[in-house]
């Protein structure tokens, strides 16, 4: 029993110590948060006066927020229609991006393009001068030109007085001529060169009798000259040299413009005398004048004679 009391006794003891000690810390560190409570109360304050600003904030933002959703469900609204026309903007990137290469190829032959146009730009850079110097030389002439203008001006009136003076003869001269023809065509006859009753009078030994034939046939008289007529007979003469079925030979007037072809349409061998068709055509300046079939036949002593025309 007395044991028991020693050992409650040793145990009270020691509690009362804890006790104490635990007092102690307690005391410390109340005098600790006694010392500290100023500066917490400060940093509180503080904070305190920091926060208020972010309550304001927060209720501005709050505020905010329904306007915020509107504008939101706006956007929604509009997204269909947006993306609506996705598909035909891709379509049109799609074609666009077709026609990239293309675009390239073709850029690409232009930049290869620019080299020789840049190299034919300075050829033509260097050139200018020259052209200048020609152009300088041409206006230095200009005076003496405009001088020979004048002296040729004053000699105008003469020159026309003379071309009146021949006009008014022209009439006198061209009756001469036509009775000079009758009377060679007369002459001819009588000298055995033969007439053939018919459109064409002459042979192709005579072209002048032939072509004047020709002229009075198938041609107006005014629209072909003596050396159309001259031509013509030449190449009828080529062409019955050839006796060919469709031999051409062409005739042309550089002088009067006046062109066209003589072609053997037909040649009759059994025939006596053989005879041959010919096809006569002529032109100027792209117009036809007129076109026949003449007929010849070869004569007992080997010239063509014409017999008739178509």
């Amino acid at each position: 029993m007395a044991s028991l009391k020693s050992s409650a006794t040793y145990v009270l003891a020691a509690a009362l110590f804890a006790l104490a000690i635990a007092l102690v810390y307690f005391s410390v560190v109340l005098t600790r948060v006694l010392i500290a409570l100023p500066q917490l109360t400060d940093e509180i304050q503080v904070t305190a006066e920091k926060i208020d600003p972010i309550v304001d904030e927060v209720h501005a933002i709050q505020v905010q927020i329904p306007l915020i959703l509107e504008e939101i469900a706006l956007i929604r609204a509009q997204i269909p229609p947006i993306l609506e026309q996705v598909p035909p903007i891709l379509e049109e990137v799609e074609k666009i991006r077709l026609t990239i290469p293309s675009v390239l190829s073709e850029s690409e032959q232009i930049r290869l393009a620019i080299p020789p146009i840049l190299e034919e730009t300075a050829a033509y850079r260097q050139e200018i001068p020259e052209i200048l110097q020609r152009v300088d030389a041409i206006e230095a002439q200009v005076p003496f030109i405009v001088a020979e203008v004048e002296a040729v001006r004053g000699t105008i009136p003469g020159i026309i007085e003379q071309v009146e003076a021949i006009r008014a003869e022209i009439p006198q001269h061209l009756d001469q001529a036509e009775r000079i023809s009758l009377n060679i065509e007369q002459a001819g006859q009588k000298a055995g060169e033969g007439a053939v009753t018919g459109v064409f009078t002459g042979i192709i030994k005579a072209p002048m009798n032939i072509v004047s034939g020709i002229s009075g046939s198938i041609f107006s008289s005014s629209e072909l000259t003596v050396k159309d007529h001259k031509a013509i007979g030449k190449a009828m003469e080529a062409v019955v040299s050839i006796a060919k079925i469709g031999e051409t030979v062409d005739w042309q007037n550089k002088e009067s413009g006046a062109k066209g072809k003589v072609k053997i349409v037909s040649i009759e061998e059994g025939s006596d005398p053989p005879c041959m068709t010919l096809n006569i055509t002529a032109y100027r300046r792209y117009k036809k004048i007129g076109e026949g079939l003449a007929t010849v036949c070869r004569g007992t002593d080997g010239t063509w004679e014409f017999i008739s025309v178509e």
